[in-house]
């Protein structure tokens, strides 16, 4: 049996995990799973761990992840469908309607609350609206890259939607370059992008 942890970092109304758990029901017999899910918007939160409160597979924090430790402004999105940011200039968000969430890094979190990290296949989905890079550099920062066996998230880059980020593409784009971080098709917004998103349990078989 192959211990398997899916992260998902900003899973919104957990359309994701959704389907992740849709999917392992055709590998359960080679896959022992957790699901470790992280949303800083508080009712996404609260109503995701409503469903969820009886399946021991799916663990869900109310939290940020962030390049620091500690309480920090989550910018809330103007609709349903778009995410919030702790970026107050990102499309979409009310820089006037917040609040605040506490925040850490990945690998903070990891320590924390992944078990058998290292020895485990790592599958990172992230969508949390222009902090991706701070993952990855931490990534990189404390030698971690190495235990992720697949990146997943939308191929619109998060960055590109957020006018105070604008300095720090040539160094996101180069750093996943440089890296080869690719980011597989991981998105269920609507029938086609669930259709054409990735199986995580055959993309690592």
């Amino acid at each position: 049996m192959i211990k398997l942890n899916y992260i998902d970092l900003g899973f919104h109304e957990g359309q994701e995990i959704g389907l992740v758990l849709d999917h392992y029901e055709d590998y359960k017999d080679k896959f022992d799973l957790t699901i470790y899910g992280v949303e800083a918007y508080t009712p996404f939160f609260t109503k995701l761990k409503q469903e969820y409160e009886d399946n021991d597979r799916v663990k869900l924090f109310n939290n940020a992840i962030t390049d620091k430790i500690g309480f920090t402004e989550l910018y809330i999105s103007g609709g349903k469908k778009y995410g919030s940011s702790l970026f107050s200039s990102k499309r979409n968000v009310n820089p006037k309607s917040k609040q605040l969430v506490y925040g850490y890094t990945f690998s903070e979190f990891v320590s924390k609350n992944v078990k058998h990290f290292e020895s485990s296949v790592n599958v990172l989905k992230l969508n949390i609206e222009g902090s991706e890079l701070s993952v990855y550099e931490d990534l990189i920062k404390t030698d971690m890259l190495k235990d992720i066996d697949l990146f997943c998230g939308h191929p619109v880059h998060d960055i590109e939607k957020i006018p105070e980020l604008t300095d720090k593409k040539d160094r996101y784009y180069s750093l996943m370059n440089e890296h080869n971080i690719k980011l597989e098709f991981l998105c269920c917004d609507d029938a086609r992008r669930i259709a054409s998103s990735i199986n995580i349990f055959e993309a690592i078989s």
